[in-house]
C-alpha cells in the first residue's frame, strides 16, 4: 500500500483506515448532523456508533445510517430547523 504524504498520512498509517474511520464515527455521538436519506434530508442528534458488517454506521432517530450519508456536523445547540 502506498501512502501519498500529506499531514494526514501519519494518522492513517498508525491507525489504519478501518480504525481511524470508527474514530470519526465516534466523534459525531452527540453532534447534531444532516443526512441524505433517498431524495430527502434528516436531522437529528447522532446517540451512538456501531459498527455492522464492517461498516461504522451512526444511530439517528433510532436508524442507523452510514457515514457516507452525513452531509453535515454541527454543535448540538445548532441543530437546522426541519
Amino acid at each position: 500500500m502506498v501512502l501519498h504524504s500529506s499531514p494526514m498520512s501519519a494518522p492513517v498509517r498508525s491507525f489504519g483506515r478501518g480504525r481511524l474511520i470508527r474514530r470519526v464515527a465516534n466523534s459525531l455521538v452527540g453532534r447534531a448532523v444532516s443526512i441524505r436519506v433517498g431524495t430527502g434530508t434528516i436531522r437529528g442528534i447522532v446517540a451512538c456508533s456501531m459498527v455492522q458488517a464492517g461498516t461504522p454506521r451512526i444511530v439517528v432517530a433510532g436508524a442507523q445510517y452510514p457515514l457516507a450519508q452525513v452531509l453535515t456536523v454541527a454543535p448540538p445547540d445548532l441543530l437546522p430547523e426541519s
